[in-house]
C-alpha cells in the first residue's frame, strides 16, 4: 500500500541510492539456483511516480541496465555451464518489482522471452533513447494479473532486456 506521494528529497535519495546500487555489481556472490535476482532498492512511491515523470523512469531504466551490464561481466561467469543476464521491468503498474537477474537455467530464462511479443519499439527503453548493450535483445508483453485473495485484477506490462537465450 502506497503511503502517499514521496517528498522531493525522498525521490532524490531513492534515485541516488539506486545509481549506487547499480554500480555495486562488479563481483557479487553467486549461489546455485535457477536464477539470482536483485530487486531495486527504491520506495514504492518513487517507483509509481515513474509513470508520470519521464526523468524518474529514465533513471530507473538506466540503473537497471547498468546493474545488468555489471552482472554480465561477472568475473566467475565462465565457471557456470549456463549464465545469462537480463533487466526485468514492470513499468505498469509500477517499476517497484523490477530487477536485474542472473539466470543459471536455460529453460527458466526462456520463459521471459515471449511468443507474440510487443513490438520492441514500444519498449520504455527506446522512448528514453537508452541503448542496449551490444547483442542484447528486448521482449515485452501485456498480461492481466489476478489477486488470488480478493479476486481483483489489473493490467501489467513486462519487458525483458537481456542477453539472447
Amino acid at each position: 500500500m502506497m503511503r502517499g506521494r514521496p517528498s522531493p528529497r525522498e525521490i532524490r535519495l531513492d534515485l541516488k541510492h539506486l545509481e549506487k546500487w547499480a554500480d555495486a555489481f562488479a563481483d557479487v556472490p553467486l549461489y546455485e539456483e535457477a536464477y539470482i535476482n536483485f530487486k531495486m532498492p527504491i520506495s514504492s512511491g518513487t517507483a509509481f511516480l515513474a509513470q508520470r515523470y519521464p526523468a524518474i523512469e529514465r533513471r530507473i531504466l538506466k540503473a537497471l541496465l547498468t546493474a545488468a551490464q555489471h552482472l554480465a561481466n561477472h568475473p566467475r561467469r565462465e565457471t557456470y555451464p549456463y549464465f545469462r543476464v537480463a533487466a526485468l521491468t514492470t513499468p505498469t503498474p509500477s517499476y517497484f518489482s523490477s530487477e536485474a537477474t542472473i539466470f543459471l537455467d536455460a529453460d527458466y530464462y526462456r520463459r521471459f522471452w515471449h511468443d507474440n511479443a510487443l513490438p520492441h519499439t514500444e519498449a520504455p527503453l527506446y522512448k528514453h533513447k537508452l541503448i542496449l548493450p551490444e547483442g542484447w535483445q528486448v521482449s515485452g508483453k501485456h498480461r492481466t494479473y489476478k489477486d488470488d485473495e480478493d479476486g481483483t485484477s489489473w493490467p501489467e506490462e513486462h519487458w525483458t532486456y537481456g542477453e539472447p537465450a
